[in-house]
């Protein structure tokens, strides 16, 4: 609020976009967003994406992690982003141990964000569906119902101890 930025700054908010079960941090998250879109209106607005929680958090602690799962809230997600204007975004991907980075425990939301980011028009949940269909074939409905039911319970404030931030080993 003392310093007022350059015409040519541009802003990167890293954000915890999987931390869907914490609706603080969530709230939080989108206050500054609206922050800087309410001070900055033209200015270039690009995200960082915590999406390497809650493997990281696991590896870090060795400790297995319940599956962060969460490609329909990604939909919902990039929807507010691209009205909020933000026009780049990095994420990081889920860790295995030793640090090693690995997109495929977030084979469906990484499809949906790129997706949805190369054009915010389409239809991110039909591209949940054709991720099931493409990649499992005759199995694609009992995976999915699966897929759905681990981010349900993901998802649920009720499932976390209160104001816990990352998943624990508990």
């Amino acid at each position: 609020t003392s310093e007022k930025l350059a015409p040519n700054v541009s802003i990167q908010m890293c954000l915890h976009a999987r931390m869907i079960y914490n609706p603080s941090v969530q709230d939080n998250d989108w206050e500054i967003v609206q922050a800087w879109v309410d001070e900055s209106p033209e200015r270039r607005k690009l995200l960082w994406l915590y999406y390497c929680f809650p493997s990281l958090s696991a590896t870090s602690g060795q400790f297995r992690c319940f599956p962060g799962f969460f490609g329909h809230t990604v939909v919902k997600y990039m929807a507010r982003y691209h009205a909020a204007g933000i026009r780049g975004l990095y994420y990081e991907p889920s860790y295995l141990y030793g640090s090693r980075r690995s997109a495929l425990l977030d084979q469906v939301e990484s499809l949906v964000t790129w997706k949805l980011a190369d054009d915010p028009t389409v239809d991110g949940n039909a591209y949940i569906d054709e991720f099931f269909t493409r990649y499992y074939g005759h199995a694609a409905e009992p995976m999915k119902k699966f897929y759905e039911r681990v981010e349900q319970i993901y998802a649920d404030p009720a499932n976390y101890p209160k104001n816990q931030g990352h998943q624990n080993e508990e």
